[in-house]
């Protein structure tokens, strides 16, 4: 009975640090999907507010004009092909509390399922092997998810990788054609690989401690008595 209550507790805080987290990863499909030429951001290689640099997809990518009004945590987006062509990659960040591990990202990940139309979720955590070092555990999550074709839209695969630089954890947002499938993700890992995390500024230090009071002064002596006694009355 304790051990399931244990887990149940365990499972609501994951769900509480998806709903948190989760915007970056839901963010990050939107993102991919399209949005208005307004929302569109890049090209923007380099962002020291964000601590990242090298985002540069492979050739036949166009990264769209920056204009990021609306999405001041979209650092890049840009596409392949036209209509139902069509592949797209973003990159989106937020930042964390210090000391946020990469399996602490695993809820953002696994609240894509709640999404309509999404379907085969998969969530591994993996090496970042063959990227920069310096990522935080040199881990990410990796998420694959599908979306079926519809009468009016073709199959579309979806990946994403999630990682962190520091206080800082980014979502990297691939969607494409599902018969583009095996080029594209080839894409996606050239332009992941091609990333290289900046220096973060570090965390303000803590306040110190406001001093002790002083301990209160011992009362003065009792005056001694004319006769050298006690002072007591006679």
């Amino acid at each position: 009975m304790t051990r399931q209550h244990g887990v149940g507790a365990k499972r609501g805080q994951w769900k509480d640090q998806g709903r948190r987290l989760g915007w970056v990863l839901l963010a990050g499909v939107v993102l991919a999907l399209g949005v208005p030429a307004p929302l569109w951001a890049g090209p923007e290689l380099r962002s020291r507010e964000w601590a990242i640099d090298g985002f540069k997809p492979p050739p036949r990518w166009e990264v769209t004009p920056r204009e990021r009004p609306s999405y001041p945590q979209l650092i890049a987006w840009a596409s392949r092909g036209d209509g139902p062509e069509r592949a797209v990659l973003s990159l989106v960040a937020k930042r964390v509390a210090a000391g946020t591990t990469v399996r602490e990202l695993l809820p953002e990940a696994w609240s894509l399922k709640s999404w309509p139309r999404i379907e085969n979720v998969r969530v591994q955590v993996l090496s970042t092997m063959g990227w920069s070092s310096g990522f935080t555990g040199n881990m990410r999550v990796q998420v694959d998810a599908v979306l079926p074709a519809t009468q009016r839209e073709r199959a579309q695969v979806i990946r994403q990788y999630l990682f962190l630089n520091g206080p800082i954890a980014y979502t990297m947002t691939l969607v494409a054609p599902a018969e583009q499938a095996a080029a594209r993700l080839r894409d996606l890992d050239d332009t992941a690989s091609n990333l290289v995390p900046l220096e973060t500024a570090p965390s303000p230090p803590a306040s110190a401690p406001p001093p002790s009071a002083p301990p209160p002064s011992a009362p003065p002596p009792s005056p001694a008595s004319p006769d050298g006694g006690s002072g007591r009355a006679l």
